[in-house]
C-alpha cells in the first residue's frame, strides 16, 4: 500500500520549486519508509552542493494548507573539502 502527498520543496536560498514533488510512503515488511519522488532530480541539480553522502535537514511546514519541506545541506559533501573544488567557493 502507497500512500501519498504533493508537497512543495524548498531549497537553501529559499527558492520554492514551482512543480510539486509527492511524498510517497511505502510499507515495507517490518517498516515503512517517506520517499520524495518527481522533480527531485531537478531539485538535486539546481542545487550542486547535494551529493552523495551529504548530511541534509529537512525541515516540513505548512502555508495557505499546503505542504512543504525546507531541505538544507548541513555540511558540504567530502569532494568540496578538497582545495579548489568549486563548490566550496
Amino acid at each position: 500500500m502507497k500512500v501519498t502527498m504533493e508537497v512543495r520543496v524548498v531549497d537553501s536560498k529559499l527558492r520554492i520549486y514551482e512543480r510539486p514533488s509527492w511524498l510517497k510512503k511505502w510499507h515495507l515488511e517490518n517498516t515503512g519508509n517517506y520517499v520524495l519522488k518527481t522533480n527531485w532530480n531537478k531539485f538535486v541539480v539546481d542545487n550542486h552542493v547535494l551529493k552523495k553522502g551529504t548530511k541534509i535537514q529537512v525541515w516540513a511546514f505548512r502555508k495557505n494548507r499546503k505542504s512543504y519541506f525546507a531541505i538544507v545541506p548541513v555540511e558540504k559533501p567530502r569532494c568540496c573539502q578538497q582545495r579548489g573544488c568549486l563548490m566550496a567557493k
